[in-house]
Formats: structure tokens, C-alpha cells, sequence
């Protein structure tokens, strides 16, 4: 699988439901996820360092850009752990 088909590491994560965000800008604003209709109460947190995301192995980075990966949605899984 050639680089260009590799999606680049997300840029957060919330704290508390574990969603993966790609952009930056949720970090400083309440999670966006429902779950069981009600808005999570976390708070985005910047992974941005090296060594924060590992790539799936599963998918190889691609995330579901072709074919939707059965163990991740992002191509990535975070290495760090959750705070």
C-alpha cells in the first residue's frame, strides 16, 4: 500500500468515550458524540506528539478509505494512555 493511501494521524481524542477527532479545532469545546441521545460530557484533548497514535495493523493507515476496517475507523488507534 503506497503512502498516499495512508490517512494522516487524527489531531484528538476525548477523554472520556475515547472518539477520535482529525481536526485540531475539538480541542477547547465539548465532545460532539451521542451516546444513548445525550451528549458525552468530555472534553477533546490535542494528540498531536509523536508517538501518540499508532498505526492500525489491521488497515495499515488507510481507515476505511477504500473498505471499512472492522478494527478501527481512523486508521489509527491511540498509544497514549487515555487521561
Amino acid at each position: 500500500m503506497s503512502n498516499s493511501t495512508k490517512r494522516t494521524p487524527p489531531q484528538a481524542y476525548c477523554a472520556k468515550c475515547g472518539t477520535i477527532f482529525r481536526s485540531i479545532s475539538a480541542v477547547n469545546s465539548q465532545c460532539s458524540t451521542l451516546i444513548a441521545g445525550k451528549r458525552c460530557k468530555g472534553w477533546p484533548r490535542s494528540a498531536v506528539s509523536v508517538g501518540d497514535w499508532k498505526e492500525c495493523e489491521s488497515c495499515k493507515a488507510e481507515g476505511g478509505l477504500r473498505v471499512p476496517c472492522p478494527d478501527c475507523s481512523s486508521g489509527y488507534h491511540l498509544a497514549r494512555k487515555r487521561v
